[in-house]
């Protein structure tokens, strides 16, 4: 999984959106590195030579709540959360990651999502700061002086 060329050109970092038929797809390379950052909640490293690419497209609600059945069978309930019987979609996220000062070899993964009855919750990081993994580290999440609203 190499960058292509015109992203070469753009390094320190880059994003390239492009739509294959109907699936999004969002190329990032060069992803900034802070002391602690990690590829997701459970500590996984990762380097300057990450790439990663993303690809969305919407499915079939039988498809997705397929998927989400074969969740359930091998690692429990993802929630309480009713899917919208009425919205006939999903969405598809299929995630392939290369690192090569990190894993010996691309990895990838996949999720699907339904539409839900009650929308899903929005949670922003920086509003929400609890420090899961460093204990009190607290000095690189931003804070406002006054409130936006």
């Amino acid at each position: 999984m190499q960058p292509s060329a015109q992203s070469e050109n753009l390094r320190p970092w880059a994003i390239r959106r492009h739509y294959e038929g109907d699936t999004l797809v969002i190329d990032t390379i060069g992803v900034k590195l802070q002391p602690y950052t990690v590829v997701d909640r459970f500590g996984t490293p990762q380097s300057e030579a990450m790439h990663v690419v993303e690809r969305y497209r919407f499915i079939d609600a039988k498809q997705a709540q397929e998927a989400l059945d074969r969740h359930v069978k091998t690692a429990g309930t993802t929630g309480a959360m009713v899917p919208d019987p009425a919205y006939n979609k999903g969405l598809r996220l299929e995630l392939k990651i290369e690192d090569p000062n990190v894993y010996t070899m691309p990895w990838s993964a996949n999720v699907s999502f339904r539409r839900v009855i009650r929308g899903y919750n929005e949670g922003v990081c920086a509003e929400n700061n609890v420090d899961m993994f460093h204990q009190g580290d607290l000095k690189l999440i931003p804070r406002a002086d006054k409130s936006d609203f």
